[in-house]
């Protein structure tokens, strides 16, 4: 959670009713809080009510009188779950040839976030100046994945399991590894943020390596929130990967405004097909370079299963490294030169991938030797963000681009704009321009939004050449603009009437969304214009009457989203699905599949399972048919034969389940009396003493053997005990009543568990 500026002085350590503070954030003025559900109430009291208030009647409100969190928090979010997506890919980059000039990035410091590392592989055994842990649970910093270390040694690895071959890119940089990723390559976005302050002020880092990253999140994110603060607090550059989820998908913290997100290309300087590309959500310029991120060997962690102490692995997660290993370079070359400018000089020198777009591979594939050797850059980036469609420009925008020249002798740069975009759509203030020495000029990139099209994505390079046609520096640029769109509002209500929660599935023939529903059963999705079917599950009162649970489809077709469109899916109207047989059944095991396909090939399905506590399958019919493709709703159910059925008085008791792979009950009829226990202390006493009872011998326990017994339970793990204190007092048979909603599973045990005694 973030707090305001001023509570976070006073309460980023102290923790609210029903939650403790797990760690303290201050790049985001906010603190990693753990929520223990059985304290949820006191926890939202407490989040949401004034200070000193104890009931969440009375709610906090701001200064607009709107509700508002209480205790100074400005805003609160999920801590996101976070995944982990040489001798050749140096040689590409020509890090050797840097290396021939004594330049192996000997002095700077290079923090690696990852899975941590494995500190007695030969290339990594003398490299680590510190290392610590951030993940919950795990104190120690060897890597059980594996990733960290091949990426740290992408970066500082010596070779010397391979006689020098398999050096990295800076083998000289030392290394301060921050474990923020657990031994599964999962992590938490507070241990990553809480690495990422250790790197930058505790360890005076000057290159952040991170190959993580979470989803494409909106600018109100913590990790790219983090990665700006801290940037521009301490001056260390983190290098990021874009991702490996392809097209318009860079993730955070890569889409930090100050980090340098890098993607990956193959041996050929192609564009790996995972490689995530832009632009960003908020239409920024990434990535802004790319890396070699193929097949990519370099040092095997020898805590992981496998054999030899390298091993081959593609990413961006590859690619990354190869940039950090190169910032390293360039900072050990030019001890005074900040984060922005080792950037640019990156940026402006890579080699040109002119077969791929800037959203795609940026300026293009990392050039080693001649980001070293810079003495001219660029700004790295002048795009134009994201244009919501309906706001139209009033007039055009512009950007400045600042030329740095650091030589001796001034320098005179002719401009261009490379890139497939409309005539008049992007305009320089001079098509030329002198650079000072030591010094910097700038020239104005202004773009025509109004010749922009709808649902576009548009970027070139403005490319600086020397009198020699030699090219002295990129900036990438562009923007991107959605087309109509449209609000499909979508409401579900449950059995009862109430709002209903849950994910509804939207899907065209184009477009695949997710929308999680609030707390009024509503979700609105903002979607081009098409025609959408769509679906969820929920539950709903089970064929056995109160106290039973089903599992419903509910689904609709064909909206046509040309204006805003609202959708009711009421769980009132669902219908049984069943399967009819000519005798009696009880369902085992139920599937229900749903399927959404169109002309040109493309389709959505979902399967749902439901669990052993649901008793029956129901779905809500469609009002109409497709018109294109099919709409296809489906069940599978396993019936079997009941095991028992028991007559109390005319009336049958319906919806029995057996143990399974228990010994198969004796056939025929059996009249039974029934005793009803308070649990396993009644049967305990009727076990201990048969027949005592009565005067000076206190409460007489119930008469249980021969019996059938009837018990309570609420969870499965209360059904052993019971059972076993029936069969010691001599019961025929044990009923268990649910005392909550759905079927209770008839025993707690999995197939390999020793078997047990039962009436």
């Amino acid at each position: 959670m973030r707090y305001t500026e001023a509570a976070a002085r006073s309460r980023a350590t102290t923790p609210l009713d029903g939650s403790d503070v797990v760690r303290a954030l201050p790049s985001v003025d906010g603190a990693a809080v753990a929520q223990d559900r059985d304290d949820a109430a006191a926890f939202w009291t407490a989040l949401t009510g004034t200070p000193g208030a104890t009931s969440g009647a009375e709610t906090a409100r701001g200064a607009d009188g709107t509700p508002a969190f209480a205790h100074g928090i400005e805003k609160v979010w999920l801590d996101g779950p976070v995944t982990t997506d040489l001798a050749e890919s140096t040689a590409q980059i020509g890090a050797p040839e840097v290396w021939s000039g004594g330049n192996t990035g000997e002095g700077v410091d290079v923090a690696v976030l990852d899975t941590g590392i494995d500190p007695t592989h030969p290339d990594l055994a003398d490299q680590v100046a510190a290392a610590e842990s951030f993940v919950e649970g795990e104190s120690f910093i060897e890597d059980y994945a594996g990733h960290g270390t091949h990426v740290a040694s992408t970066i500082v690895g010596t070779g010397a399991a391979s006689d020098g071959v398999e050096r990295g890119v800076a083998p000289g940089a030392r290394l301060h590894v921050g474990k923020v990723l657990d031994s599964d390559g999962r992590g938490y976005e507070s241990w990553i943020i809480a690495g990422m302050e250790w790197a930058a002020r505790d360890q005076d880092a000057r290159v952040v390596s991170m190959s993580l990253g979470g989803a494409p999140a909106g600018t109100d994110d913590p990790m790219a929130a983090a990665v700006d603060e801290l940037s521009a607090e301490t001056g260390a550059l983190f290098v990021v990967a874009s991702g490996n989820s392809g097209p318009r998908s860079v993730g955070t913290p890569a889409m930090a405004t100050s980090a340098l997100a890098v993607g990956a290309v193959d041996a050929s300087d192609a564009l790996a097909e995972f490689s995530s590309t832009g632009p960003a959500l908020d239409g920024g310029m990434k990535p802004e370079v790319s890396a070699p991120g193929v097949d990519i060997l370099a040092a095997r962690s020898q805590l992981t299963r496998g054999s030899g102490l390298y091993t081959t692995m593609s990413g961006t997660s590859m690619a990354t490294p190869h940039v950090a290993g190169t910032a390293a370079l360039v900072a050990a070359a030019h001890p005074d030169w900040t984060a922005e400018q080792i950037k640019e000089a990156i940026v402006s020198t890579a080699v040109a991938t002119p077969d791929h777009t800037a959203f795609e591979t940026g300026s293009g594939r990392v050039d080693a030797v001649a980001a070293v050797d810079a003495t001219v850059f660029g700004t790295a980036s002048a795009g134009f963000g994201f244009h919501v469609w309906g706001e139209e420009p009033d007039e055009p925008a512009s950007k400045p681009i600042t030329y740095t020249n650091l030589g001796d002798e001034a320098v005179d740069l002719d401009l261009a704009v490379e890139g497939a975009v409309p005539d008049g759509f992007l305009a320089l203030s001079a098509d030329s321009v002198t650079v000072p020495a030591h010094g910097t000029a700038s020239v104005t990139l202004t773009a025509d939004l109004s010749l922009l099209p709808a649902d576009a994505d548009l970027s070139a390079r403005v490319v600086a050449t020397d009198g020699s046609g030699a090219v002295r520096a990129r900036t990438l640029t562009g923007a991107t603009r959605e087309g109509q769109r449209q609000d499909l509002t979508i409401t579900v209500k449950d059995g009862a009437g109430r709002p209903a929660g849950g994910k509804v599935i939207v899907t065209s023939d184009d477009i695949f969304a997710g929308a999680d529903l609030d707390e009024d059963g509503t979700a609105v999705l903002r979607l081009p214009v098409d025609s959408y079917s769509g679906w969820l599950s929920v539950d709903v009162e089970g064929a056995n009457g109160p106290g039973s649970q089903g599992a419903a489809l509910l689904s609709f077709t064909d909206v046509d989203l040309s204006q805003d469109r609202a959708v009711v899916l009421d769980a009132r109207k669902v219908v049984q699905v069943q399967a009819v047989v000519p005798q009696e059944t009880d369902p085992a095991v139920m599937r229900l599949d749903v399927l959404r396909s169109y002309p040109n090939g493309g389709l959505t399905a979902s399967s749902m399972f439901p669990g052993p506590e649901y008793d029956s399958l129901w779905a809500l019919p469609t009002d109409r048919k497709v018109t294109d493709g099919l709409f296809e709703f489906g069940t599978q159910l396993r019936l079997e034969q009941p095991a028992l059925t028991i007559d109390q008085g005319r009336a049958e008791l319906g919806d029995l389940r057996v143990r399974r792979g228990s010994t198969p009950l004796p056939a025929g009829r059996r009249t039974l009396p029934v005793v009803e226990v308070e649990g396993v202390a009644d049967l305990a006493r009727a076990a201990a003493s048969p027949g005592a009872g009565g005067p000076g011998h206190g409460p007489k326990p119930p008469a249980v053997k021969g019996s059938a017994v009837v018990a309570h339970a609420s969870t499965v793990e209360e059904i052993a005990p019971l059972a076993d204190a029936a069969a010691d007092a001599g019961a025929r048979l044990l009923l268990v009543v649910h005392e909550g909603t759905g079927r209770l599973a008839p025993w707690d045990e999995a197939p390999w568990t020793p078997v047990r005694r039962h009436p």
